[in-house]
């Protein structure tokens, strides 16, 4: 072999390999070792979750499982000095984003903190799991997120009344959100701060908004010192065919947040979904963000309108937010920039070609990939392996990116394929 070619070789696997770590690049801040007596604690969080959840038992929603589990944050409620209310509701709820409907008797846990009246914020976690699995992540992560905020919030003077609802239900279709929307509590909420999870490990991210999404991302960035979050994966969110309970509380127009941690998705709605898989460096961001949104949230009510913002994070350290009008000025002079340059470099019509070939040609080599694998091995295989998923995508990725610039980019300079792939770019995230 060659050494050009050894060396690109050797700098395609290198390039493939960097690709697939990027899960691993991507984490939770790290567990602090100590925590402040105002802080929240992943650790003390985490040993109060053993307690609620028990033997581990899958708890579907009205199953005795389910009700050992209530009883428990009714009595860690009671033990912090807090008297939890009971609602035993039969409830009906249509199933978002398909047909049907789903109904069942489901009892809410809700303990209120802060002053009795006025305009309130909601924290919700649901308690329930599926058929399958604990739930220690899904969503055993809320439920100690919550009981760790109501053990620090207890006692602290508030201007605003937070609400802490502990749901049942949420697996057969949000029953137990949709009771509570008949709930005389609820008419006093006025923005929500939803826990959820895919996953039980990596930051939490916040996925999801109330639209204009001005002014939750306005308290989201003046509160939270770790964010996770970009308005390109809350676009993308609202296409997929999943829901929370935000769904349900949606016609309410409340100010909404809604987090989630989606590391190591095997774990998801499975029997590996317990106490420990399940990272604290992941619940202390799950515990902090919250903690940090319910205290602005009460502390002070939240500004409306403001139309849209383009948002993103920069290594979850920080949050750029931009106006909608100027993020689209933005993009249309880096277009045009672009167009200008790709022009004077010549071969835009090949360039472009190439770029855009690469798009559909490795959709098409990822297809047949899958189709050849799931010939072999039915079921979600690429959620058991997402690694080698994601290695196996990635790769055709550059296979057809390769190809395609030796056939017909052969006669590309690097400088005109960098300007049309460019172009590329913008003309995508538009």
């Amino acid at each position: 072999m060659r050494r050009p070619t050894l060396l690109l070789a050797s700098l395609l696997i290198a390039i493939l390999g960097l690709m697939a770590a990027k899960s691993w690049l991507v984490q939770a801040p790290p567990l602090r070792a100590t925590n402040q007596a105002t802080e929240f604690d992943a650790t003390r969080a985490k040993a109060r979750l053993a307690v609620i959840l028990g033997d581990q038992r899958a708890r579907p929603a009205d199953t005795a499982a389910d009700d050992k589990v209530r009883g428990h944050i009714v009595d860690a409620l009671r033990e912090m000095g807090l008297n939890p209310i009971l609602r035993d509701q039969f409830a009906s709820n249509e199933l978002y984003k398909q047909r049907g409907v789903s109904c069942a008797r489901v009892r809410n846990v809700i303990a209120t903190l802060g002053p009795p009246d006025g305009k309130a914020v909601l924290l919700n976690a649901h308690y329930d799991s599926t058929p399958v699995g604990p739930g220690a992540g899904d969503d055993g992560v809320g439920v100690a997120t919550l009981l760790d905020i109501a053990s620090l919030l207890k006692d602290r003077p508030l201007k605003r009344p937070v609400i802490l609802l502990f749901n049942e239900g949420e697996e057969l279709g949000l029953v137990g959100a949709g009771a509570f929307l008949a709930d005389p509590l609820s008419r006093n909420v006025d923005s929500i701060v939803n826990l959820e999870a895919r996953g039980v490990r990596g930051p939490v991210n916040m996925f999801e908004t109330s639209r204009p999404n001005a002014a939750p991302i306005g308290v989201f960035k003046a509160a939270v010192r770790n964010p996770v979050a970009n308005s390109l994966s809350t676009d993308v969110y609202r296409l997929l065919p999943n829901y929370t309970d935000v769904n349900s509380f949606a016609e309410r127009n409340w100010l909404t947040l809604n987090l989630a941690p989606i590391g190591n998705e095997t774990r998801y709605h499975s029997a590996g979904d317990d106490l420990a898989a399940l990272d604290p460096a992941t619940l202390q961001h799950m515990g902090d963000q919250t903690l940090a949104l319910a205290q602005s949230l009460a502390n002070g009510a939240p500004k409306t309108g403001g139309g849209e913002r383009f948002f993103m994070d920069i290594a979850g350290k920080t949050l750029v937010v931009l106006p909608l009008a100027l993020g689209v000025a933005l993009l249309v002079i880096l277009l045009l920039a672009a167009v200008v340059i790709a022009l004077r470099r010549g071969q835009l019509v090949r360039g472009v070609a190439i770029a855009f070939g690469t798009i559909f040609a490795s959709g098409i080599l990822a297809w047949i990939a899958l189709a050849v694998i799931g010939a072999f091995r039915h079921g979600m295989f690429w959620r058991a392996e997402p690694v080698w998923t994601h290695l196996a995508t990635y790769a055709c990725v550059l296979v057809a990116a390769v190809l395609l610039i030796v056939t017909i980019g052969r006669q590309l300079t690097t400088s005109q394929l960098r300007a049309s792939c460019w172009l590329v770019s913008l003309l995508s995230a538009r």
